[in-house]
């Protein structure tokens, strides 16, 4: 029951937030200024990122029996791994800045991700997908690194999940649904570790009665999640008390000035 609520959650966050068309067509993600773009296949990754990323994998059921040793093997050999083009350009996130709190903000254009596409394509597409989403996590826990003194350990991370452009033809696919399943029964244990808070982008009217929905499911989660319409009236003063208008994209009403300090593509 406890994975189905979080299914049911994951698959309202990519089909009935934002249009609710059942038009397969995406959007084109944002044009981002020039940043350093972490997708080249190069290893950039310090001792101190492999430890701080094996202080979380050692807590989930998947990874507690690596060692450290094993472990920093797998991070060494995803980094560096030659990630298909089309892979790479399927999952627009990048890194906006760092909250009040020091945290990292990742910005995650979910509704322009082709799902389907990927899943439809088989086994093979699919596995390249997990294995590039696990170097996306190994980038987003190094994020925390840069913040960390002998005082304070950073352990968590914002996500805003920007859902313009997503549609019920994203969803609408049975195997879309088997695969979320596997992935939130696999990784769940792995990514509420980090994840600090959810600020969902261009919802529209039926996110609440989806929220309603899991609620009862998935109430410690949903604690962490805020949803906001298309109104950036109304939610650029809720981004404003958490972090600088510098590190707000001008899309959401932020800096015209605004740069990303990574782009994962």
């Amino acid at each position: 029951m406890f994975h189905q609520g979080i299914i049911f959650l994951l698959a309202s966050f990519t089909c009935v937030f934002g249009d609710i068309g059942s038009s397969s067509k995406l959007a084109t993600p944002h044009v981002l200024p020039n940043a350093t773009v972490q997708n080249k296949n190069t290893n950039s990754f310090s001792e101190a990122d492999y430890r701080k990323i094996f202080s979380f994998t050692k807590k989930t059921k998947i990874y507690q029996h690596f060692s450290y040793e094993e472990m920093r093997a797998r991070i060494i050999n995803v980094t560096t791994w030659e990630v298909p083009l089309d892979i790479k350009n399927s999952f627009p996130l990048y890194l906006a800045g760092y909250d009040y709190d020091k945290r990292p903000v990742w910005v995650f254009e979910v509704g322009k991700v082709d799902f389907r596409t990927i899943i439809a394509q088989g086994e093979e597409k699919v596995a390249q997908a997990r294995r590039y989403l696990f170097r996306v996590v190994s980038n987003i826990i190094k994020s925390f690194v840069v913040m960390d003194t002998p005082e304070e350990e950073i352990r968590e991370a914002v996500f805003i999940f920007d859902m313009e452009g997503a549609s019920l033809g994203q969803v609408d696919y049975a195997p879309s649904w088997a695969e979320f399943a596997r992935l939130i029964r696999k990784y769940w244990d792995f990514t509420i570790q980090f994840v600090g808070g959810v600020i969902v982008l261009n919802a529209n009217y039926v996110a609440k009665l989806a929220v309603d929905v899991a609620r009862p499911v998935v109430g410690a989660l949903l604690e962490r999640v805020e949803i906001y319409g298309s109104n950036k009236n109304f939610y650029l003063p809720k981004l404003l008390k958490r972090m600088s208008i510098k590190n707000i994209p001008p899309w959401y009403g932020g800096s015209k000035d605004f740069k990303p300090l990574i782009v994962l593509s």
